[in-house]
């Protein structure tokens, strides 16, 4: 493992890659939780995960509830990484359910800075689009806990333990006052990114049932494409070959070919 700086983490060097996927991780989580997207992707991509503040490597660093400031963080790193003369031909951000809203404030935040720093690609799982969902935020312990146990991707044995209970409790509650910022935020004021969007989720997520994805088709210029896959918030888990042979046609064809 590697890290590219404090707020991306490498878990699979790929020196001779040209194409890089940079991931946003969900609400309570690290990097570590995606550290098998970098050996199944191949050696034409590298997996930049981002490391938010306060957990894992970083957990000596203040929390951060402020989705501006952590999107400046990462804009940061990534035209820092762009800029130390790795070739990058092509970047996709991908996010699932608040990582999704955070990679799709930092997609804008990278377009807006123009010079052909817009990614090359959005993907978002797991996560109706920004303003068009009433935040719904757990306040206490009690039900924070519910809430993992019913999304699943969480091993509860491990809360058992009261330091790591305390320890999750803690960054779950930063990382909800996050979410409802981002779920409130309406981005009218911001014309629609010329980045294409894919948008994944699972059947039984009861986060993305009905019509909450329909709001991503209007923050892009492109044709949405959408995949659905059977589970529910972390589909991805027992699937994630599936999963990935999806990210893969965000990249150029010859990428996914090579797969």
């Amino acid at each position: 493992m590697t890290t590219a700086s404090p707020t991306l983490t490498i878990h699979h060097p790929r020196p001779t890659a040209d194409h890089r996927l940079v991931v946003f991780p969900h609400a309570g989580s690290g990097a570590a939780f995606y550290r098998a997207w970098g050996r199944a992707l191949g050696p034409r991509i590298e997996v930049q995960t981002v490391q938010y503040p306060g957990r894992e490597n970083r957990i000596r660093d203040p929390l951060v509830s402020d989705p501006d400031a952590l999107v400046d963080e990462v804009r940061s790193a990534l035209s820092a990484t762009a800029a130390t003369g790795r070739p990058w031909t092509s970047t996709v951000l991908l996010g699932h359910s608040m990582g999704a809203l955070l990679a799709y404030e930092t997609a804008a935040a990278l377009t807006a800075e123009g010079a052909g720093t817009a990614p090359a690609g959005l993907i978002v799982s797991g996560c109706p689009a920004p303003g068009t969902a009433t935040p719904a935020t757990p306040r206490t312990d009690a039900d924070l806990l519910a809430a993992l146990e019913r999304d699943g991707g969480t091993p509860m044995r491990l809360l058992d333990d009261p330091d790591i209970r305390a320890l999750v409790l803690r960054v779950l509650h930063n990382d909800y006052r996050l979410v409802d910022t981002l779920r409130l935020r309406r981005p009218r004021h911001r014309p629609p990114l010329n980045v294409p969007f894919t948008v994944l989720r699972g059947r039984q997520d009861h986060h993305t049932g009905g019509d909450r994805l329909r709001g991503w088709a209007g923050l892009t210029t492109f044709p949405v494409r959408e995949h659905a896959f059977d589970g529910g918030h972390f589909y991805f888990v027992r699937q994630l070959d599936r999963v990935l042979s999806r990210v893969r046609e965000r990249f150029p064809t010859d990428v996914s070919d090579a797969a």
